[in-house]
């Protein structure tokens, strides 16, 4: 279980690359770091560092899948910027204009 849950991370992990890079977002960007921080610190508030034996063998699995909801949560936020309704003059990334510059 916990090879399958760090496998479907790694792929989640995949998909925010190509849409950081699709984007024109460098993964080491000041913005994508700072998302970086917070996720960990939510990681952190659930599972405090120490001693992780504690939490028990499932501790990798549960870390896994939480982390993939996190960056699942990062992908659907990106990918709103990227599309707007009629009239909706606040979105706040214009792929088309970063493409010209």
């Amino acid at each position: 279980m916990n090879d399958c849950a760090l496998k479907d991370l790694h792929e989640t992990e995949l998909k925010l690359e190509r849409l950081l890079k699709q984007l024109g977002l460098a993964p080491n960007s000041p913005e994508q770091k700072a998302w970086e921080a917070y996720r960990d610190a939510q990681l952190a508030a659930l599972y405090p560092p120490g001693d992780v034996s504690s939490y028990g063998s499932v501790y990798p699995l549960c870390l896994a899948v939480l982390k993939k909801a996190l960056t699942e949560g990062r992908i659907r936020d990106l990918k709103a910027l990227t599309t707007s309704g009629e009239g909706d003059v606040c979105y706040g990334y214009r792929a088309s204009s970063n493409k010209s510059n």
